[in-house]
């Protein structure tokens, strides 16, 4: 959900003009509106696993933190997603190969967790209760906690499903086609080489559980945060806090 609010702008069809609503929504994409929604759960009741959405919701920025995390510190690679042919997770970063990468380690992380793709749950299976969760929220996060934060319709947020919904299917199609054989696992491998330029699958492979063990520190010790009421920004500032650290010491990557 918080891709398919932050790249309904590159929908090239799509415009104020004619109703598209998801052209400047990327400011959604937010760990500490995330938590906001999921600090919403422990006080309030909902008619769907609002905390579960909200936990994903914030998981999957907070991932991103590390994932993206831009300095090298202590000689230690960048995260995985700063890659050559993408750049350096800057305002100048590549999106076009950034997206055959990302795509790249969904299939990966779907080949080495024998996970099939196609069991996945997908953006066609979030409801109604999402997107008006999501509104409410963007109102009550504008009043509460940051005023700049503009509050969106709940039609906006479908919109942004349903133009993510192709990209998604996408992503399926391509882990099962890179993952349904040897030869194409080689083929993967090596593309996720071009642009990570790893010597040997060992080396991917010792990164990215790295990488996914980091993200999960993180999202846990934010989400432990988030249980004592502090506040949503502070959880992020803390998070950005720790993801240095964490860098710091070697844990997140070479």
């Amino acid at each position: 959900m918080p891709d398919a609010l932050a790249f309904g702008r590159f929908n090239l069809s799509g415009s104020p003009g004619n109703g598209y609503q998801c052209t400047e929504l990327s400011y959604l994409h937010s760990a500490s509106f995330g938590i906001f929604m999921l600090q919403r759960t422990m006080t309030e009741s909902f008619s769907f696993d609002a905390r579960g959405f909200a936990i994903g919701f914030a998981g999957h920025v907070f991932g991103d933190f590390i994932g993206f995390f831009s300095k090298l510190l202590n000689n230690h690679r960048r995260g995985l997603l700063c890659a050559q042919h993408v750049g350096e997770c800057k305002a100048d970063i590549l999106y076009l190969p950034l997206w055959s990468l990302m795509a790249d380690m969904d299939a990966y992380f779907a080949m080495t967790n024998n996970i099939v793709a196609s069991t996945l749950p997908d953006v066609s299976g979030i409801g109604q209760e999402s997107y008006d969760f999501i509104a409410s929220s963007s109102k009550l996060y504008n009043a509460q906690i940051d005023s700049s934060f503009k509050p969106v319709q709940a039609s906006a947020v479908e919109q942004c499903v349903n133009f993510w919904r192709g990209n998604q299917q996408w992503v399926y199609q391509r882990a099962k086609l890179f993952t349904e054989n040897a030869l194409m696992r080689e083929a993967l491998l090596n593309e996720i080489q071009f642009f990570s330029t790893f010597n040997a699958t060992t080396e991917l492979s010792s990164f990215a559980a790295q990488q996914v063990n980091c993200a999960a520190t993180l999202i846990n010790s934010a989400l432990q945060l988030a249980a004592t009421k502090t506040s949503p920004l502070v959880v992020q500032q803390k998070a950005l806090q720790q993801a240095v650290q964490l860098y710091s010491q070697g844990d997140c990557s070479p």
